[in-house]
């Protein structure tokens, strides 16, 4: 699969899962001096690409992030210094991740996932000044999530099925393939070794096997297509006869040859002429005899598209003729050539990949003595009567061989996850068995992902097996509206970020369903930006800015404050740098804004603080133990929980409830401290709280 269908494939993942699904929000704490951190996000679906490294198995993987916010917390004193929401246009985790972690969880089979904890994150967010260490912390920090809580996105499953015992997986591989054409794409190579498969090393192969158009494709490797397929059942089908098949590799290519058997073509005529001209197949007595050739030689070889295979012999065949009262005998060398091209077609609906041939059979004498032509009235051929019905009784013998159909391989060994089936296109022979095509869902939605702002407008359509179709179209959250046509309508205004899932319902099978992404986020600004653009902040606390030009880069610009007096705003020491501290004291939600000379402000939100009480029914633990934590706090009804450290046990909360479970671990060699803190923002109103209590884990 090529970067942008892995991508495909895990969009899918993540549309089906849904963006509000607990897999997706993500809460993790680290440490910032005397501060913490609480990180609070929604990621969007994995972005997958390639980079010029020329590590075999690394890719990269960037994830914007949908929503959410970062708190500067100092839990001790009960203070939310800071929340700054993330915005998706210039918020990212990006990082390598190596592919060759990623393994089947069935002894040597299994799913074949991408392992979110693989990947070295480098996250970016706006507001954030990028050498921060903060970002390196947040880093770490979600790197330990995913490990702990094993985030994965499957791409399929290998597993055995009912398709012939050589094609059976026994273990897998991962390698990835730079496109030589193209230095910023490549190919994702799951390589799947089978009972047929001879030990070999991992590595790329030696063609980049996906062509331009397509976006997959399926090999079989010429190593078992001839050893392990062809052979034994061109050995089935000529058993009658007794050649017996096996592969060869000659010049690095695999192709079968076939040894040993006679071919009885019969009588010519069928049956003894009465009339003293008519010549006669016989022996070298004269006697009337059968046509029995001994195979020379057999070869099914590859010729770029389709396979071909070739049949010669050259053999000693005596004729005789009666002219009363004598009968002659003579004897002449044949050359008898059959070649068959077999065509590989796939059928895109049962991916059954089937070879159909087309037999060409010539006899020809070699060098005949005169008699021939005297018998024969004159001609360097047979007559056409016996050439025909020698053709057509070998014919008969090839015309019945059938090259194994490579039956649904792609669908009953890799089973894509969310309806994902490889749709082949096209198949051939270029040594191995090469397919081709696209992996789509049964119900496609086009275009896939979308970034709208307000009052924007998208046109969907839907497609089941390439064709249109008709559908039902559903939204959700339901922001904006879409029409029976799949005309989708963004609403006036946005405030945060959000993604509206797009479905598609097959008005005939509701089984069939298919998903597409809006990104809906506030209008670009066209001239200088404050950033970050929003932000909230509680009493005396102090936040650096940012001027940004339309290109993100820092921008020397005169920026004020409205309405004046409420905090301060002074200027930094760089280009574009101003920094904003909240008033002494907040008592009630109060926003200023601070403007650049032209351009868009900045929106700070001035906020009061409350205290969040938690009481936990133990606060020390032995390993293993489970202990219930309840959240209090005045004028807040929602609270999000997090734990520090994030791999030390597990918290348990649904989501905006007052309580939580804490079990820790099963086992821990020095007594640690894990702080649970509980949090919460009432936009509403205008309120933050943050609350803390440690829970003391012993030793065993």
């Amino acid at each position: 699969m090529n970067a942008a269908q892995v991508s495909a494939l895990l969009r899918q993942q993540y549309l089906t899962d849904g963006p509000t699904s607990p897999v997706r929000p993500i809460r993790v704490a680290f440490t910032d001096n005397t501060d913490f951190v609480l990180v609070d996000i929604i990621l969007g679906p994995p972005e997958f690409s390639f980079s010029s490294d020329t590590d075999e198995a690394q890719c990269q993987l960037s994830m914007f992030l949908v929503s959410g916010s970062l708190l500067r917390v100092d839990p001790i004193n009960s203070v939310v210094r800071s929340v700054l929401p993330v915005e998706p246009r210039s918020s990212w985790l990006n990082g390598p991740v190596q592919l060759s972690s990623t393994q089947g969880r069935d002894n040597v089979l299994g799913q074949v996932t991408l392992n979110l904890a693989d990947a070295a994150y480098q996250p970016a967010i706006g507001g954030i000044d990028p050498g921060s260490t903060v970002l390196t912390e947040l880093g770490t920090a979600l790197q330990t999530y995913f490990a702990t809580q094993q985030t994965s996105y499957p791409l399929g499953t290998v597993q055995q099925s009912g398709v012939p015992a050589c094609l059976q997986p026994t273990q897998f591989d991962f390698v990835v393939q730079q496109n030589p054409d193209a230095a910023d794409d490549g190919a994702v190579l799951l390589l799947i070794k089978t009972n047929g498969t001879a030990p070999t090393t991992a590595g790329p192969l030696p063609v980049y096997p996906i062509p331009d158009g397509d976006t997959a494709a399926l090999l079989v490797s010429g190593e078992v297509l001839f050893s392990s397929l062809i052979a034994p059942t061109l050995t089935r089908e000529f058993s009658t006869i007794g050649t017996r098949f096996s592969a060869q590799q000659s010049n690095g290519a695999f192709q079968v040859d076939g040894s040993g058997g006679q071919l009885d073509l019969g009588y010519f005529p069928a049956t003894l002429p009465n009339d003293d001209s008519d010549p006669w197949t016989s022996d070298s007595q004269g006697n009337f005899q059968k046509v029995v050739v001994a195979p020379g030689s057999f070869t099914v070889t590859s010729n770029g598209d389709s396979l071909v295979s070739a049949w010669t012999s050259s053999f000693v065949q005596y004729f005789t003729e009666s002219e009363t009262p004598l009968i002659n005998t003579e004897s002449s060398t044949m050359d008898a050539n059959i070649t068959t091209a077999f065509a590989a077609a796939a059928d895109s609906t049962t991916d059954i990949v089937s070879f159909s041939g087309t037999v060409k059979a010539a006899l020809t004498p070699d060098n005949p003595g005169s008699w021939w032509t005297k018998w024969w009235n004159d001609t360097a051929d047979l007559p056409s009567d016996m050439n025909t019905a020698m053709q057509q009784a070998l014919q008969a013998v090839f015309g019945k061989v059938q090259l194994p159909d490579v039956d649904t391989f792609a669908l009953q060994n890799l089973l894509f996850p969310s309806e994902q089936v490889l749709q082949l296109a096209t198949a051939s022979v270029p040594g191995d068995l090469q397919l081709t095509g696209t992996i789509d869902s049964a119900l496609t939605v086009s275009p896939p992902a979308v970034t709208l702002t307000p009052t924007g407008q998208q046109q969907f359509t839907a497609a089941s097996a390439g064709s249109p179709t008709q559908v039902s179209w559903e939204i959700q959250p339901q922001l904006g509206t879409i029409d029976s046509g799949g005309l989708y309508q963004a609403p006036d205004a946005v405030g945060q970020p959000v993604v509206i899932i797009v479905t598609a319902i097959d008005q005939t099978d509701a089984s069939l369903v298919g998903k597409a992404m809006v990104l809906l986020a506030p209008a670009a600004p066209s001239g200088d930006t404050v950033t970050p653009e929003f932000l909230t902040l509680t009493a005396g606390e102090s936040y650096d800015l940012l001027v940004v030009d339309a290109y993100g880069q820092p921008a020397d610009a005169i920026c004020t404050l409205s309405p004046p007096g409420v905090g301060t705003l002074v200027q930094g020491y760089t280009t574009g740098a101003w920094i904003y501290t909240a008033p002494a004291a907040v008592t009630q939600a109060q926003s200023v804004a601070i403007s650049p000379n032209a351009g868009l402000a900045a929106i700070v939100q001035l906020v009061p603080t409350t205290t969040v009480t938690i009481t936990s029914s133990a606060t020390t633990l032995n390993p293993g133990d489970t202990v219930t934590l309840t959240a209090v706090a005045d004028d807040l009804d929602r609270v999000s929980w997090v734990a520090l450290p994030t791999a030390t046990g597990t918290l348990d909360a649904a989501d905006g409830t007052a309580t939580a479970t804490y079990t820790a671990p099963s086992s821990v060699q020095n007594p640690q401290t894990v702080a649970v803190m509980a949090w919460g923002e009432d936009p509403d109103i205008g309120i933050v709280g943050i609350g803390l209590c440690r829970l003391t884990v012993q030793a065993g």
